[in-house]
């Protein structure tokens, strides 16, 4: 297991070897880089500039990772502050590291013990998420999943209209859709494929993260009013 001490000494030893690949013309301005490891909920990499100073932080589930992972991880963080393109070798390193059968497994551990998610109830002031669960549940999944906490958003989202978070067993629809003139239909479908994500949860495939791989999508299609919903979601909310 790495300390903050050795940490550093690795983000050095990068951000150092990635300055003599910058463009001879370019700005080289060199910082003393001080990195740590942080209770973050998830995984997570971050990087800021104070004066002559850059400070690293990665998560703490990464202090028992290889010295190739910590190498790997802070060039894909080093690179990005100093906007060059990051090596397809590191790169891809991290990635098969944190997408790991075990990886993903010790996240969904740690995110079930430090995060918490805002819970503003599922009864809107035109919709009732409850009764549109349980009328999805049983449907199409013959009342497979009867114990989520199923709630409205804090903010009204226009981007993400509802997301699945599966460590905290917890389905949330953007309180954007709570008005007089939504459809039940588009709502039931949002919550339809937010469920979808227990059946199907994301992998990683040839090299990247796949959330609707296409076993769930062709299970999406199934909704009753899959491309009325979709058709309505495009024209009153992209």
């Amino acid at each position: 297991m790495y300390n903050n001490e050795e940490l550093t000494r690795i983000c050095t030893g990068v951000y150092n070897h990635l300055l003599l690949t910058l463009d001879k013309s370019a700005p080289k301005q060199k910082k003393t880089i001080l990195a740590e490891f942080y209770p973050y909920t998830n995984l997570k990499l971050t990087i800021r500039n104070r004066g002559n100073r850059s400070f690293i932080r990665m998560s703490d589930i990464l202090s028992d990772a290889p010295e190739k992972v910590l190498v790997s991880a802070a060039n894909v963080i080093i690179s990005q502050q100093l906007r060059v393109k990051c090596d397809k070798e590191p790169r891809n390193i991290y990635r098969n590291y944190i997408y790991s059968e075990k990886m993903r497994k010790r996240l969904n551990e740690l995110r079930t013990k430090r995060a918490t998610k805002r819970v503003i109830g599922y009864k809107g002031k035109y919709h009732d998420l409850k009764e549109y669960f349980n009328a999805i549940n049983s449907r199409y999944f013959e009342n497979g999943k009867s114990n989520p906490t199923v709630t409205w958003s804090a903010g009204a989202s226009r981007s993400r209209v509802g997301h699945f978070d599966s460590d905290l067993n917890t389905l949330v629809v953007s309180r954007r859709l709570d008005k007089y003139n939504t459809p039940r239909y588009v709502i039931e479908y949002v919550i339809y494929h937010e469920m979808l994500h227990w059946y199907y949860p994301g992998k990683y495939v040839n090299g990247r993260w796949c959330v609707h791989r296409p076993e769930f999508k062709r299970a999406e299609i199934m909704f009753e009013d899959f491309e009325r919903a979709k058709k309505w979601l495009k024209n009153r909310i992209t």
